[in-house]
């Protein structure tokens, strides 16, 4: 992608160890109609959406089928802890 580095960043990796990594960005990143920029921690050439830019693009993990989805149910509130109903027909 060719990415300036911003800045560098400490990460926390699965075994509890730290390393500095690149961060690099604005990142536009587009999912379906909606659009949202992010910055990015540089570790190898796997991708990772945070929570941040998900929520800010309205996206919700569907846990059944492990894919992403625009979050489209009025009146619900993540904060509220309820539970909203996904069901397409």
């Amino acid at each position: 992608m060719e990415l300036e580095e911003i800045d560098k960043k400490e990460a926390t990796l699965a075994d509890d160890s730290r390393e500095l990594v690149p961060y690099v960005g604005p990142i536009e990143v587009r999912f379906r109609n909606r659009v949202g920029f992010v910055g990015a921690l540089v570790m190898g050439n796997q991708v990772l959406l945070g929570a941040i830019p998900m929520e800010d693009m309205d996206l919700v993990v569907i846990p059944d089928t492990r894919t992403l989805d625009v979050f489209l149910v009025e009146g619900w509130s993540w904060a509220k802890g309820e539970a909203p109903s996904l069901d397409r027909e």
